[in-house]
């Protein structure tokens, strides 16, 4: 497979993707303001998130999404292949993704199960799927290379092209996840309504259950109650805004759901460690 050369601030500047390929060493916890699909060519190494850690082998691939704190530590030869995108246009330039179970699976349920306090393997391609997708990301790679008239929407097609067979393979695949795909597009839609006024005859009727068979089922997946699982995304959400601009605290507070600033300080603070103000002045 060629070595792609693309660095992450061309994907900022009117770039529909970006391709990384890199030995991973050992790096410590960090976040992106874009969202990651990551598929381990070769190697181990072990991948860390706030609350758990993840070994990593060959074929594996996992979704890191835009602002979430992650590292990598005990790299043996890890080689690994960074997609990156925004998430969030590309979900509203292309709103059937939400049609596809995998999808909701991979980049919302996995990741809810990283947020709380649950152990989830990474899952693993098989050879012939693993051969498909990097075909897909070798014509990918050769169209933001040339950049011909028309580039743009061809990588764009070919992007939504990858992330739908991950999608289907990762329902393919043994995780637990794909028995639980009715909470999938509950997991997606607070992704996006987070800052709100949430009700729970919204959360109910989403997920087409009795409140305590959601409840149930969420503590199950997340290992947390459904309010203390939307603070932390907000909690988290409000971390990456304090460092990336210089709005007050509690307009920021304000912004990201929360409807008093003294309880959201409290909150970060039990959350992060830090507080809210010591967090923003970290170097």
């Amino acid at each position: 497979m060629p070595y792609y050369h693309m660095e992450s601030h061309r994907l900022l500047n009117n770039q529909t993707v970006g391709i990384i390929p890199t030995e991973q060493t050992d790096l410590g916890l960090h976040s992106h303001s874009f969202t990651e699909l990551v598929l381990v060519s070769s190697g181990t190494g072990i991948h860390v998130t706030k609350n758990h850690e993840f070994e990593l082998n060959r074929h594996n691939i996992f979704v890191i999404k835009e602002g979430q704190s992650h590292g990598y530590r005990n790299c043996k030869n890890l080689q690994i292949i960074n997609l990156l995108f925004h998430l969030k246009e590309l979900h509203q330039q292309n709103p059937d993704l939400t049609s596809l179970p995998g999808y909701h699976a991979l980049f919302y349920l996995e990741t809810a199960m990283r947020l709380g306090n649950l152990q989830q393997e990474h899952i693993m391609l098989s050879t012939e799927q693993w051969t498909v997708i990097t075909g897909k990301i070798d014509l990918l790679n050769r169209e933001l290379e040339a950049k011909k008239p028309g580039f743009k929407v061809l990588s764009k097609a070919l992007l939504i092209e990858i992330i739908t067979l991950c999608s289907r393979y990762y329902m393919d695949s043994d995780s637990p996840l794909h028995r639980v795909g009715q909470l999938a597009e509950l997991f997606s839609w607070l992704e996006e309504h987070y800052n709100e006024k949430i009700y729970t005859h919204e959360l109910t009727g989403i997920a087409n259950m009795s409140l305590s068979a959601l409840q149930r089922q969420f503590k199950e997946i997340t290992g947390l109650r459904i309010v203390d699982y939307i603070n932390r995304i907000r909690i988290d959400r409000a971390a990456e805004l304090l460092r990336t601009n210089n709005r007050a605290i509690y307009e920021i507070a304000y912004s990201v759901g929360f409807e008093d600033s003294n309880y959201f300080s409290r909150l970060f603070k039990k959350e992060k460690g830090l507080s809210p103000r010591t967090w923003r002045k970290r170097p």
